[in-house]
């Protein structure tokens, strides 16, 4: 019969493990050291990472949940840690959150992001929106002392709207048409210089799609000089954006 293997938890400081039976001997620091570790591992608070829709109610628990800290944490620790410095950590983390999520990875959150802007298909009517709303700020009074901090600002939201009209355009534009995702790929620089064996040609038409997707999440959409070559080889338009300044 074969022999189970001991029960083991992370240690904070990255040195190590220990097991179950070291845990419950060990001092009240420790064990709420390795609890705090391993909850911060595997649950975050739902501000961090969870879309929040105020007509649904609240957060929308795409990474699970919602949870509570103390059945987490019993679920875990019960009989290897004294009920009572469970009850301490749970309250500790009751008072920076009543309900839990998961830790989604960047992968799952890039995969969130595009396909919530794939979906959106107002991305005009968006920018105009944004663009009425700083002009109307514009005319705010504010003191002589703040007005460079106000109108630095106020730029900021200018490229903010801007870079967001540009990605929301492109990627939804991509995402309805499989002409235009393969139009992309085919006249993009990073995917033409890549070389693949036929060995992997099926693998790496599946994994095409995903590709992309991490790839778009991670352009710069005000740096304008690489933006607009992906219009023009793509979409076959030419945005009216000065790039000599």
């Amino acid at each position: 019969m074969q022999r189970r293997k001991p029960r083991r938890f992370e240690l904070p400081d990255g040195s190590g493990t220990i097991t179950a039976s070291e845990l419950r001997r060990a001092g009240r620091d420790t064990q709420l050291d390795v609890m705090r570790h391993w909850f911060s591992a595997n649950y975050e608070d739902p501000v961090e990472n969870t879309p929040y829709e105020s007509a649904e109610g609240g957060y929308i628990y795409i990474w699970g949940g919602p949870y509570d800290p103390r059945e987490e944490l019993d679920g875990e620790f019960v009989g290897v840690i004294p009920d009572k410095l469970i009850e301490d950590l749970a309250k500790e983390l009751h008072e920076i959150s009543w309900e839990w999520t998961g830790h989604p990875d960047s992968a799952d959150i890039d995969d969130y992001l595009y396909d919530s802007i794939a979906a959106f298909s107002k991305q005009l009517d968006a920018f105009h929106s944004s663009v009425l709303d700083i002009q109307k700020l514009l005319k705010t009074k504010v003191d002589e002392p703040l007005q460079q901090c106000f109108r630095r600002l106020l730029y900021v939201n200018v490229i903010t709207a801007l870079e967001t009209y540009l990605s929301d355009l492109f990627i939804s534009s991509i995402s309805a048409d499989r002409n235009l995702l393969r139009r992309f790929v085919e006249t993009n620089p990073e995917f033409k210089s890549e070389k693949i064996s036929v060995s992997d040609v099926f693998k790496a038409s599946e994994e095409i799609e995903q590709k992309v997707k991490s790839y778009l999440m991670d352009v710069v959409w005000h740096h304008l000089a690489r933006i607009k070559p992906m219009f023009r080889d793509t979409l076959g338009v030419l945005p009216p954006l000065n790039l000599d300044r």
